[in-house]
Order: C-alpha cells, then sequence, then structure tokens
C-alpha cells in the first residue's frame, strides 16, 4: 500500500444500475424547469392547475377508501392458541388419547357462500351453501377479529377434528336448529356425482361441559355414480357458546356414525371446553 490516501470514487451505480450521479442531476434539472414553466404561467392558469391537482389527489383518496371498506380487517390469529388442547401434554392423557397429533391451523376457515357447481338441490336450502346452511354454518365461520385453530389426526382409525375458537359477532345457535330440523335428508349433484345427506340432531343441553349453550348433530354424507356406491363420510359437529367465545369441534370419520365416535367427540369436546373453561379470562 502507499502512504498516499485515496481518493474517494464518484458514485457510478444506483439502486437499479444505472448512472446514479446523472439521474439525480436530471431529476434536479427537469424539477427546475417544472417550476420555472409553472412560475411563468399567469394566476388564472395556476388556479386551474392546482384545482386539477386536488381533484385528482381527493380522487385516488375516495378510490383507496372505498377498497379499504369493503375488506374485512385483519383476523388475530394466535390470540386463543393457548386455549386449544394440547396433545403432547395432560390435556389429552394416555391412553385414551394415545395416537391423536395436533396441527394448528393459520387461517380461519371463512363465511360459507353459495357454491354454484351444485345442481339439483332438494330440498335447495339446505344443500351446501344453501341459504339454511349458510345460517348454519356461519354462526362459528362469521369474520372474527380473533381465532385460532387447529386439526387433531388420529391415522390409524382415518379420523380427524378440526377445533375453532372465535369470537364472532353472537348469533342465536337456534339457526342451527332450523337447518338441523327442516333437513334431515338432503340431495344433490355435484362434479357429476349424486350425493345424499343426512343430518341428524343429538339432544345435548345447553349447560352441558359447563358451557352456556351447546348443539351437537351429525351429517353423514354418501356419494353415488350410475349406481355404484363411492363411500360415506360422517361429521359430528358440537358447537358451544361461552362467554364472547363460539367454539365448534368437527370429528369427520370414514362410514357412517357409531357410538364410538359419539363417545370420542364428547371426550375431545370435554377436554377442549374444561381448558377454555379454566384458562379463559375475558
Amino acid at each position: 500500500m502507499s502512504g498516499e490516501s485515496e481518493k474517494p470514487q464518484p458514485h457510478e451505480k444506483g439502486p437499479l444500475g444505472v448512472k446514479g450521479n446523472k439521474v439525480s442531476t436530471g431529476i434536479r434539472s427537469a424539477s427546475s424547469r417544472a417550476r420555472e414553466s409553472f412560475a411563468g404561467l399567469p394566476s388564472s392558469s395556476k388556479t386551474i392547475i392546482g384545482a386539477g391537482a386536488l381533484v385528482v389527489v381527493i380522487g385516488l383518496l375516495i378510490t383507496v377508501t372505498v377498497f379499504m371498506w369493503g375488506r374485512d380487517p385483519k383476523t388475530d390469529t394466535d390470540a386463543y392458541r393457548g386455549l386449544l388442547v394440547d396433545t403432547g401434554g395432560q390435556d389429552l392423557p394416555a391412553p385414551t388419547f394415545t395416537g391423536w397429533v395436533g396441527q394448528p391451523r393459520e387461517d380461519p376457515p371463512g363465511a360459507v357462500e353459495p357454491d354454484g357447481s351444485i345442481t339439483d338441490g332438494a330440498p335447495a336450502d339446505c344443500v351446501p351453501g344453501g341459504e339454511l346452511h349458510r345460517a348454519a354454518q356461519n354462526v362459528t365461520r362469521s369474520w372474527s377479529s380473533a381465532w385460532s385453530g387447529q386439526t387433531l389426526s388420529l391415522v390409524a382409525y382415518n379420523a380427524q377434528m378440526d377445533i375453532d375458537i372465535a369470537n364472532p359477532e353472537p348469533q342465536s345457535l337456534s339457526v342451527i336448529d332450523a337447518w338441523t330440523k327442516a333437513c334431515p335428508r338432503t340431495t344433490f349433484v355435484k362434479d357429476g356425482i349424486h350425493h345424499v345427506q343426512k343430518v341428524q340432531i343429538l339432544p345435548v343441553e345447553a349447560d352441558y361441559w359447563g358451557m352456556e349453550d351447546n348443539r351437537v348433530h351429525v351429517v353423514t354424507l354418501t356419494r353415488v355414480r350410475e349406481g355404484r356406491n363411492l363411500g360415506t363420510t360422517t361429521t359430528l359437529y358440537a358447537v358451544s357458546r361461552y362467554r364472547d367465545l363460539t367454539m365448534q369441534g368437527a370429528l369427520t370419520i370414514r362410514g357412517s356414525v357409531t357410538d364410538d365416535a359419539i363417545s370420542t367427540l364428547n371426550l375431545l369436546w370435554e377436554r377442549q371446553t374444561m381448558k377454555v373453561k379454566a384458562e379463559y379470562n375475558t
């Protein structure tokens, strides 16, 4: 190295690989020309230009406001994670719950919308996405400022249970009654496959599990194509209200409903509601 200090090198490249000094000089020159051009205009022209710019700004603000107004605010998806049962701890003790594995879900399920791919629905209001079905499902799926969920799986028995805890605007659970009572049997076609949906109500007391209100029902779905049975799945739903929380457990199994499935739902939901009661503070 020589004893002379090195001269700083002129800036060669901007962040996008262009000549930084030339760009800066160009911008300054353009701004100066614009100011000079504006200064040379008569007062009436300046007023018109200023008013026009104001109109553009206001238009942009209105557009952004309308766009944002139509979007739901962000949901806090970590709010109730601590209330979800832990398959690795004492919430689900062995041997009763051996084999169950929990996986957090990152996004809320979202509201149920009409399903345009469903045809030949009878009754039409009862099909997935029908008016009665939407009202029943959206008790737990309407937008919430806070939500957490997870999926419990028992691979050996092809069973899984989705658990959702949220704080949507409280709705009467009677909309679930309206759907289950009006829709004991529904048929429809989706993707060229004939579906038969059966709904069974399981009576439960409002204060069961120490909750403030409850509903339990079973949905069995059988798929048939050209007279051939493609399989049956059953989902058992428990919906509970506690303070400002609305919670749902949905246990899905292969085949038709069994006593073992009902007992499993009861045990899992008992543990989940027990944890909520012990740890939730509004």
